[in-house]
């Protein structure tokens, strides 16, 4: 085995013992074999490279040159990584070049917390990356650039990372990692050594030529990085898990919401189920579920597609980005459904394992065993069109599919019937929306009364419409949902809590009587957006007041203990205090993804920029070697001169330097005379006693190379600027 293929094989063993200290950071079962097996699978990469390399160039380039296409063979498979991981963070459209910071962030909020992280992919990949990015860096530091001391405080991160996030003691098993990560990386540099000392006295040219190689890794890496990144475009995102989950079933039968809606509010005492803080005026409806298939027997919910991260799009809306963060402290909630204000961007519940449905937006809870929900905050984006976009909008077609879009074909007569009757004066869907909402708010007609039966097919919602006018949300909610689905508007039921009652101390109470349904239909340009139609249950919402008229009569009706009745719908909310929605093309608070043509522009300014650093490295080490003082300065300034002749390809024979200051270079009279001088002074300070006078080689150095320069072609120049070959020769 050769010494660089060792050094590959140490650097795998290495980095698996550092990253045990990273064991107390997750709950997981997975994460050692799956950090094992990814850091292998970096270092098998390298090895074959390496093994290939050195068949075609010897060993010594089997290090050298080998680690260059080991660097860049590793950045892309971190590029094609992020992206994998950044789908399951996302489950969208996710590019290269947002992949990585997508995956640092979920990094940064793991390492953030100050007890394990749940048991799930997101967290799983994110720290695997970050491993990942640790392996490359070791082996570009250890075996590259011969650097142990370097790969030793690399792999020291993780134990330096869980000492001072995990406030309880860390295992002495993690330290032993850590020191047997060390071992290896010194012994396997004591052995390089031992295998170099009998060469030291000859000096061989390879010796040093890490430094070159370092200067290509540089070049190709960057380079690398822009081709895996641009290469990223064409990679689809992952949106499902890849690995099978610790503590999770298979398949997930839910509670049907509407149940649990009914327990709540039938309770004989009533119970906080939650405390949340939130800067909206009114609170926020806490949504868990939607109901969006409909037929005889009623509205229920349809098979979900969950998946793991955060949503990346809102149905229906063009614009993504935060509007408002809610904290919510669950009291007695012990649900499958996440509780959250819609539409919902960001959460970070770390008890159970969430998913969530892309459609709905309900967020699930898929664990064996869920365990008691703790507080949580989410990051929403509230949807609240003003009166006038809702009552000029237009049904849409909801991305559900037909589930959400066709009207059933068995509707009651009497409930179309009706439907049209109520709404032939409106001129768009958003009015018609309007008008049942109108409606069914009627206090003159509808009553609020929990004594009704809980049924919700078609005969109940019929009878309720029709006749009784009895009923409690669930009732409005289903019917109102019905009614717009036979006018071809999309509809869903919606089912969670109400925003419940301000405290004393600024935080919002919601109980157990706060239980609530209400419909939620689908319009183009806006999306989803509720409606309450119950009658005396909160206020309409101020995008679905109708136009003033006078208010009936109120007649007294039951109400639920845990709500203040409002016996006469609010009148409409100046213009100017509207709220509104950001315009489809609106760029404000976007947090998702930048439109195709500012993708391709990061890209391009992406390659710029690696396109200058080999230049930029080239004008660092030009200064550097003139800024020093007598004998440096004399050293610096003939090293200059090679190096520039080897950048623009000027022939350097092997000859002494008296006859290289003799030697014809193509210059002119002052030019070569200023070379002369060059060369006379480095040997002096080689073969006499003294240093020579420096106050001219700066400036001769100057006047050499605006000679060369001068003479060389325009392509050369380019190219002695943009890859300088002394770099690597």
């Amino acid at each position: 085995m050769t010494s660089s293929l060792r050094n590959t094989v140490v650097v795998a063993l290495a980095m698996v013992g550092a990253v045990i200290p990273g064991l107390v950071l997750t709950t997981d079962p997975r994460a050692m074999w799956t950090w094992a097996a990814t850091i292998t699978g970096l270092q098998l990469v390298a090895a074959l490279v390496r093994s290939a390399v050195a068949r075609r160039r010897g060993p010594a380039d089997g290090a050298g040159a080998g680690s260059v296409l080991v660097s860049v063979a590793q950045f892309i498979l971190l590029a094609v990584g992020a992206q994998v991981t950044a789908g399951l963070l996302t489950s969208g459209t996710v590019l290269a070049f947002n992949a990585l910071p997508t995956v640092l962030e979920r990094a940064v909020e793991v390492l953030s917390q100050d007890q394990p992280a749940p048991a799930d992919d997101s967290t799983l990949l994110a720290l695997a990356f970050v491993a990942s990015l640790l392996t490359v860096l070791v082996d570009l530091v250890f075996i590259a650039a011969r650097n142990a001391m370097l790969a030793c405080m690399f792999t020291a991160v993780p134990f330096l990372v869980t000492v001072i996030i995990i406030s309880h003691p860390v295992p002495v098993a993690a330290m032993a990692g850590l020191v047997i990560s060390w071992c290896l990386l010194l012994w396997s540099r004591t052995l390089d050594h031992d295998l170099r000392w009998a060469r030291l006295v000859t000096s061989p040219p390879n010796r040093k030529r890490w430094f070159g190689y370092s200067m290509w890794a540089l070049v190709l890496t960057a380079v690398g990085l822009v081709g895996s990144l641009l290469a990223g475009l064409a990679i689809a995102p992952v949106e499902r898990d890849l690995l099978p989950q610790a503590n999770e079933r298979s398949s997930v039968e839910l509670t049907d919401p509407t149940v649990l809606l009914d327990q709540n509010l039938k309770r004989p005492e009533d119970a906080t189920v939650a405390t949340y803080d939130s800067s909206a005026k009114n609170g926020v409806m806490l949504r868990m579920a939607a109901l969006t298939n409909v037929d005889q027997q009623g509205w229920h919910i349809v098979d979900m597609d969950l998946q793991s991260g955060f949503p990346e799009k809102i149905p229906g809306m063009s614009a993504t980005g935060i509007t408002d963060t809610t904290s919510v402290r669950p009291v007695d909630l012990d649900v499958s459904y996440l509780p959250l204000p819609y539409a919902p961007r960001r959460w970070n519940a770390q008890e159970g394992s969430w998913r969530y449905d892309p459609m709905t937006l309900s967020v699930v809870d898929v664990a064996e065993q869920p365990p008691r929900l703790g507080s949580y905050e989410v990051a929403h984006r509230d949807v609240e069109p003003s009166r006038e976009q809702l009552l000029a909008a237009s049904a849409g077609v909801a991305p559900d599919g037909d589930v959400a879009n066709l009207s059933p074909a068995d509707i009651p007569t009497a409930i179309t019937t009706l439907t049209q009757e109520i709404t032939a004066g409106a001129n768009t869907d958003g009015e018609a929306a309007i008008a049942l909402q109108t409606w069914l708010r009627d206090t003159s007609r509808f009553s609020y009364d929990l004594t009704v039966s809980p049924s919700i097919n078609y005969d109940s919602l019929s009878a309720f419409l029709t006749q009784t006018h009895r009923g409690y949300c669930v009732h409005y909610a289903a019917s109102m949902a019905l009614m717009a689905r036979s006018l071809g508007i999309p509809s869903r039921v919606g089912v969670g809590y109400t925003s419940g009652e301000r405290s004393a101390n600024g935080s919002w109470e919601v109980t157990a009587h706060d239980a609530h349904a209400w419909p939620e239909l689908y319009f183009n340009g806006i999306g989803w957006v509720r409606f309450e139609p119950t009658v005396s249950v909160g206020e309409d919402p101020s995008w679905s007041t109708n136009a003033p008229t006078p208010s009936p009569s109120p007649t007294p009706s039951p109400t639920p203990s845990a709500e203040e009745p409002d016996t006469t719908p609010s009148a409409p909310p100046p213009p100017e205090q509207s709220p509104s929605v950001t315009p489809p093309n609106a760029q404000d608070g976007q947090d998702g993804q930048l439109d195709l043509p500012w993708e391709w522009i990061v890209a391009i300014l992406t390659a710029l920029i690696a396109g200058a650093v080999p230049m930029t490295v080239r004008t660092g080490i030009r200064r550097h070697r003139l800024s020093g003082e007598g004998a440096a300065l004399v050293r610096g300034v003939f090293s200059e001169i090679r190096a520039t002749a080897v950048d623009l390809d000027i022939s350097w024979p092997e000859l002494t330097l008296q006859q290289l200051a003799h030697r014809d270079w193509g210059l002119n009279a002052e030019a070569s005379q200023a070379m002369k001088r060059i060369l006379l002074a480095t040997q002096e300070l080689r073969f006499s006693a003294r240093v020579p006078e420096t106050d001219h080689l700066v400036s001769d150095v100057a006047t050499v190379r605006a000679g060369w320069w001068a003479s060389a072609s325009s392509g050369r120049r380019l190219i002695a600027r943009l890859l300088p070959k002394s770099l690597w020769h």
